[in-house]
């Protein structure tokens, strides 16, 4: 900011390749109407978001090693108004705003979404908004070979009852899943490189005998992302007392 002697920055995420210029355009307009702000943001989904810094807070931030993030975390320990109440935040069509879809292309996933999505549009891709890019991807979404969120059982066996689970009204006993099969499917999963793996299901993962050795299979396929539902009581401790096992 100091080389170009700018007062303001937009920062875009380098992935956002599709992002709506005019959302862009609206959030320089909403800091421009709204001076005494230091920054403003849009509530957009990723991909179609974007946030202004002022020079000033840029020079605080930079003198306390901070980063523009951090200007939008909830903090449980402090108080405050929610950001999208603030003036700080600028409107953005409530589509974009609510979707759980995202509009980065961070991965091989997103990428052959998008190009299937905006296949159809034969050189109107740059008069599309975030609107019809959002409309057109939800109708081709389901057309990708993999799903991105996996569950995954390896076993049955659990020392609780929760009040969710078909143990409390009868017995499920299935045969451990083998690290052998847990490789076959990890294998297949890996090829999409955002898959987001749950291990989880009717028993307590941590419960059998290879869990580690699973756990160590899907990261060895490139899975990065893996999420593991436990209730942390394993079979061999008394009743009321929890062993924290490190994942």
């Amino acid at each position: 900011m100091k080389e170009l002697a700018a007062d303001q920055v937009v920062l875009i995420d380098p992935d956002s390749a599709l992002i709506d210029p005019a959302i862009v355009a609206s959030l320089v307009s909403h800091a421009a109407d709204h001076q005494d702000v230091e920054y403003a943001f849009t509530p957009a989904a990723p991909g179609q978001s974007a946030i202004l810094l002022r020079r000033p807070l840029v020079e605080k931030m930079a003198q306390t090693g901070t980063y523009p993030g951090r200007l939008l975390n909830y903090h449980p320990d402090v108080p405050g108004r929610d950001p999208i109440a603030l003036p700080a935040c600028a409107p953005v069509p409530t589509a974009i705003a609510r979707t759980s879809e995202r509009f980065t292309l961070d991965s091989r996933r997103q990428v052959e979404l998008f190009e299937r999505t905006t296949h159809e549009l034969n050189g109107q891709l740059i008069k599309s908004d975030a609107e019809e890019l959002l409309r057109l991807m939800r109708s081709r979404a389901a057309e990708l070979d993999f799903p991105r969120d996996v569950t995954l059982e390896i076993n049955t066996r659990r020392v609780t009852k929760p009040i969710y689970s078909p143990l409390r009204y009868g017995a499920i006993d299935r045969p451990d899943i083998s690290l052998e099969m847990a490789k076959e499917a990890f294998s297949q999963l890996g090829r999409c490189d955002d898959v987001r793996l749950t291990i989880a299901g009717i028993g307590d993962p941590l419960l059998h005998p290879q869990f580690f050795e699973i756990l160590q299979a899907a990261r060895d396929e490139g899975i990065q992302a893996v999420h593991v539902e436990t209730d942390l009581l394993p079979s061999v401790t008394g009743f009321g007392k929890t062993s924290c096992v490190p994942v």
